[in-house]
């Protein structure tokens, strides 16, 4: 029996942690990294700055990252809406308004399905890498649960990814 790692890190389960990271070995020391380059202390003879600095910075950074994802959804979004509005005009063409109309559900899941087998995740924000962003936020701030972007955009994903590691198979 392992022994027990102690009470969670602000909400999230301290074994979840140590396990990414294990999971993960080429980001332990980035998280490291990024602590200490958001605080400042990367540099020789730099003591640190403010107290939510170095969190803001590493918050900051998630925040422009998560955004950067819902654009990328919504490209994929947009170009499957092309794909159905394409193949509705085939269907048009070729069966009449009537029938078409009522098979725009059918063309809009091949569609959907279609686009996501020909366009493969974008990649343009690696998860793991957004996980090690979230680490080094919260353990870089003074006081997460009182840091309400640290809690809103990192404490509660790190928290829900655990959950939801929990209840995959």
């Amino acid at each position: 029996m392992a022994p027990d790692s102690g009470p969670p890190l602000f909400g999230v389960d301290l074994d979840h942690i140590e396990s990414w990271l294990d999971e993960h070995p080429e980001l332990r020391a980035e998280v490291v990294d990024l602590v200490l380059l958001a605080s400042g202390r990367g540099s020789a003879g730099d003591q640190g700055t403010a107290a939510h600095v170095a969190c803001t910075v590493l918050v900051s950074v998630v925040r422009a990252l998560s955004a950067i994802e819902l654009v990328q959804d919504r490209v994929v979004g947009s170009i499957a809406d092309a794909v159905k509005d394409a193949a509705m005009s085939t269907m048009r063409e070729c069966c009449g308004s009537t029938m078409a109309e009522g098979l725009e559900p059918v063309v809009a899941d091949v569609a959907v399905r279609a686009v996501d087998a020909v366009v493969p995740e974008l990649g343009l924000v690696e998860p793991e890498l957004l996980t090690a962003l979230r680490l080094a936020a919260l353990l870089a701030c003074p006081d997460p649960q009182e840091h309400t972007a640290v809690d809103e955009h990192c404490r509660r994903s790190l928290a829900l990814a655990v959950v939801e590691s929990e209840e995959r198979p």
